[in-house]
């Protein structure tokens, strides 16, 4: 069998794979706890076999599994990562990333590959020195997200100086974890991956897998009634993500329309929205509600901020051909067909929308099938598992 062969047999077995994995370790999960660890996956007694600790942001004990529901990309990661490994015959170990209480690791167990991050990681590489120690990055690097959010808090306050914001962004990546890896799995564009190269020379791409929504035909819409709306989509920690910055530009530009999806109240509530700024909450992007009120209502994706893995909300919206406007922090700088902020201050943010508004029909019909195309290609759960497996398959780990 070719490898070319071999690679499109994976990707028509994934998702059924994935269907299996949700149902045995969602049970499992809830069973014992996302702390636990659950040992032995794969395991065939009798049999040499390398051992993985796959250290992660699980949520395969979610209920909403049992209905083969994923909602949120991290889910799909984690369970092509270990369908893979699981096709390279490791035994898979695999550990929540982020404990809420200590946990004794036994010393009885020697890895040859820990992939993954977080505190749980960190300690793994500690008792196992010997292992490959693979990073999974979903952010930039902690020393560029500490800069450029010292300087959002900063810009900030100069705009609103009567103005106290309470909420404060919590950090999933150390510079420990970076020093401590021999590799990197970074989901990411190309611009934040230089910027990680200081700690950690040796980093992979891959790409994000968007959440699959309902399917969408483009050059439907009126885009003379649409050139002016853009929506926002994401969550917590609104200023590192420039919603601020937003909202205060969008009060000048009477005449164009920001509608926000995912902000936790807690923080948007923090904020004394103009007119032409709306609060929508939380929607499910695999529902007809998610079709109406924001595709077929809006020209742009819009996202402003400092420091990002791959935007998954904006590949989402992309899959559906919205059109994104971002920074390169949000980690599309390598694709075409996204429009790049130059700067991200109030006035060059403003231009930048006018210049978006400005552009003819046709021309936007024709960057939004390039979009959903390209998002379609490449953002994808059967992009990311071709990428992981090309990066097992190229490293002997």
């Amino acid at each position: 069998m070719t490898l070319k062969e071999f690679s499109i047999r994976i990707a028509r077995t994934a998702r059924e794979a994935g269907r299996k994995l949700r149902h045995v370790i969602g049970g499992v999960f809830k069973m014992y706890g996302p702390t636990r660890v659950i040992y032995n996956l794969n395991y065939c007694p009798g049999k040499s076999q390398k051992r993985v600790a796959l250290v992660f942001l699980s949520r395969l004990h979610d209920d909403n599994l049992r209905n083969a529901v994923i909602n949120h990309p991290s889910i799909e990661q984690h369970l092509l990562m270990m369908h893979e490994l699981f096709l390279l015959d490791y035994v898979v170990d695999i550990y929540q990333c982020m404990g809420d209480r200590p946990y004794n690791f036994p010393t009885s167990v020697s890895y040859d590959l820990i992939l993954g991050f977080g505190d749980y990681y960190v300690q793994l590489c500690k008792l196992n020195p010997s292992a490959h120690k693979i990073l999974f990055i979903t952010e930039n690097a902690p020393w560029v997200v500490r800069e450029k959010y010292a300087e959002r808090m900063e810009y900030y306050k100069q705009r609103h100086q009567d103005e106290i914001f309470t909420i404060h962004r919590n950090d999933f990546y150390t510079d420990e974890m970076f020093v401590i890896s021999n590799a990197g799995i970074a989901m990411n564009g190309t611009f934040n991956i230089e910027g990680m190269k200081l700690k950690l020379q040796r980093i992979y791409k891959i790409p994000v897998n968007s959440i699959k929504n309902l399917p969408y035909e483009v050059g439907k819409k009126e885009m003379q009634q649409v050139r002016r709306k853009f929506v926002w989509f994401g969550s917590r920690g609104l200023i590192h993500k420039g919603l601020d910055i937003l909202i205060d530009v969008f009060q000048e530009l009477p005449d164009f329309q920001l509608d926000i999806y995912g902000a936790p109240q807690s923080e948007i509530s923090q904020f004394e929205l103009p007119r032409n700024v709306f609060n929508h909450g939380f929607i499910c992007v695999q529902s007809e509600s998610y079709v109406k009120e924001v595709v077929d209502n809006h020209a742009f994706v819009i996202s402003l901020s400092c420091s990002e893995g791959m935007q998954s909300s904006v590949a989402t919206c992309m899959q559906s051909g919205l059109i994104p406007v971002v920074t390169r922090e949000t980690g599309f700088d390598d694709c075409p067909y996204a429009i790049i902020f130059d700067d991200w201050h109030k006035d060059s943010v403003k231009n930048r929308l006018c210049q978006c508004a400005e552009m003819q029909s046709s021309l936007l019909y024709n960057i939004e099938n390039a979009v959903q195309a390209y998002a379609n290609e490449h953002y994808t759960a059967n992009a990311f598992q071709q990428a992981f497996h090309n990066i097992m398959l190229l490293n002997d780990f």
